[in-house]
This record gives structure tokens, C-alpha cells and sequence, in this order.
């Protein structure tokens, strides 16, 4: 499964996703989760980017950890889809280019395949998630403060995933009242925030199976 990472280079536009659409415009960047279809309409002047990224190429775990990088990859997109939501990422010139020439590089790296451009390619990418997580974290909006909330919330379940989890502590690490959390959760991921746990918890176990040497 690829995560898809557009960056708006130029131009106007308008994205389509599900049955709702939003203009976009230079310096926009978002992401598309796995499976999530969309598109663009009136887009005669669009410039863009579009990098798909591949999660085994990342330390998705290490990335996560970081303020804005759960925001941005997993809970904006989702909350896109909802009618009411239109809280995004935009850029200014100063960050666009420099977007633009970890892009140029990644490219070249590409073409050329000298030796370790594999590695130069993950460490490129890497910065590219980063500087846009940090980007994301200091965007001020009301309903990016949400997403924020949100975030920490995920940030915590990965950091205590071993320990006892309770949906009162959970509420407390949102700021959010129990049925404000549910409902979050309800439309990013379909569950209640417990059930998300133990979901979370599966996949972890999941992974310690295939890539460890651990007793069941």
C-alpha cells in the first residue's frame, strides 16, 4: 500500500475527493491514504508533484513519533472526506522551493543510480516527511488545533500500547470530552477509541510474529 503526497508547484485547481471539492492552489500539499480515490478538475494551469511513498521504505514508527506527522499523513485526509473539515497544509515560496529541490534530487538520484542512491533517496525522503511534519504542527488554525489534539492522543497509544489504557485517560490526553473523542475517531477511523486500541495492538503483535524471533 502507497501513501500518496502531492505538492501544488503552480497554477489553480480544483481536488476532487469522494463527492465534495476543494480549490487548490501553489504552495497546497496534502496526502492521500491507501485506497482513498480522487482526482482534478479544472486544472489547465495545475502544476504538481505527486510521490508515491511506499511505508516499508520509512521508519513509519519513528516518523510517527513526530508532532504534525500523524495530522498530515493520517487524520487530514480522513477528515477531508467529511464535508464540514477543510484544514490543509499551505506553503509559503520559501519552503516550496526548498520542497521542490529535495524533489529535484530525489529525481536525479533516480535517473542516475549511482551507488548507495537507494539510501540517499530514504534519507531525502525522510527529511521531505519531516520538514513537512514540522510545517504541520505549527499551522494555527481552529480546526487544525483538532487534528492536533487528535495526534497526541495517537502519539500516546503508541507510547503506552504495552500498559493499561483507558478511555478516560485517553480523553484527558485529547482534551476532549468522551463523546467529542468517540465521534472523532468514529469519523477517521470507523471505531470507538478503544477499539482502535486493541486494533493497534493486534497489528502490533502482527508485526512482532513476522519479524521477530518472539515466543507467541
Amino acid at each position: 500500500a502507497h501513501v500518496e503526497l502531492v505538492l501544488i508547484t503552480g497554477g489553480h485547481g480544483t481536488h476532487l475527493l469522494s463527492d465534495a471539492a476543494w480549490p487548490i492552489q501553489r504552495g497546497d500539499v496534502f496526502a492521500i491514504p491507501p485506497q482513498m480515490r480522487h482526482g482534478y478538475a479544472d486544472c489547465d494551469t495545475l502544476q504538481l508533484s505527486n510521490i508515491c511513498i511506499d511505508a516499508s521504505w520509512c521508519d513509519w514508527n519513528q516518523l510517527r513519533s513526530i508532532p504534525g506527522f500523524n495530522a498530515f499523513i493520517t487524520l487530514e485526509p480522513l477528515m477531508r472526506s467529511q464535508h464540514d473539515f477543510s484544514s490543509h497544509l499551505q506553503l509559503q515560496d520559501e519552503s516550496i522551493v526548498r520542497l521542490e529541490e529535495l524533489i529535484a534530487e530525489m529525481r536525479r538520484e533516480m535517473e542516475l543510480q549511482e551507488s548507495g542512491y537507494i539510501q540517499s533517496l530514504k534519507l531525502r525522503l525522510d527529511l521531505l516527511l519531516i520538514e513537512l511534519s514540522r510545517k504541520h504542527g505549527q499551522n494555527s488554525s481552529h480546526q487544525h488545533e483538532a487534528l492536533l489534539q487528535l495526534e497526541g492522543v495517537l502519539r500516546y497509544i503508541d507510547a503506552q500500547i504495552g500498559q493499561t489504557i483507558t478511555l478516560a485517560t485517553l480523553c484527558t490526553q485529547a482534551a476532549m470530552s468522551v463523546s467529542t473523542l468517540t465521534r472523532y475517531f468514529q469519523r477517521c477511523f470507523g471505531c470507538s477509541p478503544m477499539h482502535f486500541v486493541l486494533q493497534r495492538r493486534l497489528q502490533l503483535a502482527q508485526d512482532l510474529l513476522r519479524n521477530s524471533e518472539r515466543r507467541i
